[in-house]
């Protein structure tokens, strides 16, 4: 039915956030040969917020919105999109159905995933620095014998 990607710089962690707070949002979707941009919102973005959440390795993104539930766009979604040439997209509000391309009467649900950042656990550095740590003792330690034995 259709593609697309919703990207932002850095990871603000779980919780919900303003779509405005997400540095360098950007939406991109292709609905049936219909494309929708970051360009193409209808909604008031100061009233979209980003529901990021963590399940396993895979990070999930629910749009919702302040008003209600809605973003104050013109078909009532959370999120509500219309390109150049009239096309529609909205995602409902409280992360409901995807509706795409109103002209058409498509629709049907949506999940955005994004891989998550993996993070060292803190064993691994502490044996990391635990390693480097006693190859520089047994270092100075060869290097005295050494410097003993001439």
């Amino acid at each position: 039915m259709g593609t697309g990607t919703f990207s932002f710089d850095g990871d603000p962690g779980d919780g919900e956030f303003a779509l405005t707070s997400l540095p360098n949002f950007n939406f991109f979707f292709d609905v049936a040969g219909a494309t929708f941009t970051t360009a193409d919102i209808a909604s008031s973005v100061t009233n979209v917020t980003a529901i990021i959440s963590t399940i396993g390795s895979d990070r999930f993104v629910n749009f919702s919105g302040t008003l209600g539930g809605t973003g104050g766009g013109p078909f009532g979604g959370s999120l509500d999109f219309v390109n150049g040439v009239g096309n529609n997209l909205s995602f409902q509000p409280g992360g409901g159905s995807l509706y795409q391309r109103f002209d058409i009467s498509l629709g049907g649900t949506y999940i955005g995933t994004v891989p998550a950042t993996p993070v060292p656990e803190p064993l691994t550095i502490l044996g990391a620095g635990a390693a480097i740590a006693f190859g520089g003792a047994f270092k100075r330690k060869l290097n005295k014998k050494e410097s003993a034995k001439v």
